[in-house]
């Protein structure tokens, strides 16, 4: 059976007053492929990104660095905290990862890459991160001395679970991974630097 024209302009009026709707709530305002886009699961490597914050941190040399985008993604990291002022666990922790950037041979600074998170982010600038390095000889590319400010570089230190409101109290656990494959570590301290270094070496090859 045909439907009446009566029924038609009906259907017509109905569905007009609809697309209005859908307009005015903002729904159709670009592409259609965008709502589709919008809709999905957001990209594995966005998640990191939002997990491990984009915050701006800075280095020993006061370069600046989005903590995900340019010192996370597409590495294989060791994450430690220290603070410039520490005596005693902070320089024999990096004296012991400078015996494991010697295992790595190459791999440093290429596919591996250490960050060194100060806790004590109100004192430890840029200049006092670099004597730091240099006094322990660990000053070198691939390695990374950070602290940024105060109020923001905390949202880096808490996602990693190292924030704490007195230094001298820090974690000293390395956290060993890499972003692309959400594999994720922590070593003991005392772990010995073939153990640390074979460890890096087996994530960075997955």
């Amino acid at each position: 059976m045909t439907p009446s024209g009566s029924w038609v302009t009906d259907q017509r009026s109905r569905f007009h007053r609809c697309l209005i709707l859908l307009v005015a709530a903002g729904w159709l305002n670009g592409p259609a492929v965008d709502v589709a886009r919008a809709a999905e699961p957001a990209p594995a490597d966005e998640r990191a990104r939002q997990y491990f914050t984009d915050e701006t941190v800075v280095d020993q040399d006061g370069r600046s660095h989005r903590f995900y985008s340019d010192l996370l993604a597409g590495h294989t990291v060791l994450i430690h905290a220290f603070y410039a002022q520490c005596r005693e666990a902070c320089p024999l922790q990096v004296d012991r990862l400078r015996l494991v950037r010697a295992r790595l041979g190459s791999a440093f600074g290429a596919t591996v890459r250490f960050l060194s998170l100060s806790v004590d982010v109100a004192r430890d600038q840029p200049e006092q991160l670099k004597t730091f390095a240099r006094r322990h000889g660990a000053d070198e590319p691939g390695w990374y001395f950070l602290s940024g400010d105060p109020e923001r570089f905390s949202l880096v230190l808490k996602r990693l679970g190292l924030w704490t409101d007195d230094p001298s109290d820090h974690q000293t656990l390395f956290i060993v991974g890499r972003a692309a494959t959400k594999h994720w570590k922590k070593l003991r301290p005392d772990a010995s630097p073939d153990e640390v270094a074979r460890a890096l070496i087996q994530l960075a090859d997955e």
